[in-house]
């Protein structure tokens, strides 16, 4: 990992939707992207980072949001949108912000 992306790991507070692990097996399966699950430093990373679980809550919020994409897009949004999974106890964030993946 890039020296930017371990500051921010130590910095911050991080949380992603469980399907974005799902997609990137997918991904990785389907020879679009070689980001590999069983990387050690991957592991050890994504130990350290809550992962929202597709729960009620975050199904409701789909149904709010300003967007429209694939399921899982919409399921991203949402966690990212639900208050307690977006990586903090207040209300959620309302938009979303990219981040790059800095490996």
């Amino acid at each position: 990992m890039k020296p930017p992306g371990k500051l921010a790991l130590i910095k911050d507070s991080w949380s992603i939707s469980a399907i974005v692990l799902w997609e990137i097996s997918e991904l990785s399966e389907l020879g679009r992207s070689e980001i590999d699950l069983e990387y050690p430093e991957l592991v050890r990373t994504l130990a350290r980072i809550q992962t929202g679980s597709l729960t009620l809550e975050v199904c409701r919020t789909i149904q709010t949001l300003d967007f429209k994409g694939d399921s899982a897009d919409e399921i991203i949004g949402s966690t990212h949108r639900t208050p307690g999974l977006s990586g903090d106890t207040g209300p959620a964030n309302p938009t979303i912000q990219r981040v790059p993946l800095v490996f």
